[in-house]
């Protein structure tokens, strides 16, 4: 839920830099948990090497047109 809390804020960012209208009342009914691809009991696996040498997150992805 971390990384979808972080890149929840970065897309809330990139929104408001273009200029589209995010209210406090519409940011507060979004949340990290209610995602399908979270799997709170199944096993993560990470590689820490390659995620330690990144530098800053990842770019977001544009919506499919």
């Amino acid at each position: 839920m971390l990384w979808n809390a972080t890149y929840l804020g970065d897309t809330l960012d990139a929104l408001r830099a273009e200029s589209y209208p995010i209210t406090a009342e519409d940011a507060a009914h979004l949340t990290p948990a209610q995602h399908d691809h979270i799997n709170f009991y199944g096993t993560y696996s990470f590689d820490f090497e390659t995620e330690l040498r990144r530098d800053g997150h990842r770019p977001l992805r544009s919506p499919a047109a």
